[in-house]
């Protein structure tokens, strides 16, 4: 741990990493960039910048002024959007995917038909002709 002037620094917990990993998506739905945000929640840049980074804790206030700023409810910011899950089930899970996708196409090839087998223009679209 690093300390300062007596004092230890606290790293950010997992709801205010949850909290921040929200508010950078938010932003990137909106387009809005750290500048833009800290100019509107009245904070200096660098102070959002640390939160946005996970270098410091959000705040109940931020939260609040956020959540004003762009009309959602608070809960969008700390309730986490996604459910983590680890490796083995996201693989596990592709692949359960890959298997039901075979089999449906197995059972009814004619819906899974590739569409430039069947247009006409399909010998000129290769080899590079007025079907493109």
């Amino acid at each position: 741990m690093m300390k300062s002037m007596g004092s230890k620094k606290i790293d950010v917990s997992a709801l205010g990493k949850i909290v921040s990993t929200n508010i950078r998506a938010q932003l990137g739905i909106r387009r809005m960039s750290n500048r833009e945000l800290a100019r509107q929640m009245g904070r200096s840049e660098s102070y959002v910048r640390a939160r946005i980074n996970d270098e410091k804790e959000w705040n109940l206030n931020d939260i609040g002024i956020i959540s004003q700023i762009w009309a959602i409810s608070p809960d969008r910011l700390v309730i986490p959007m996604v459910e983590e899950a680890d490796d083995s089930t996201a693989s596990r899970l592709h692949e359960e995917d890959a298997d039901a996708l075979a089999e449906r196409i197995a059972a009814n090839p004619e819906q899974y038909a590739i569409a430039a087998n069947r247009d006409p223009n399909k010998d000129l679209e290769r080899e590079g002709g007025e079907g493109r």
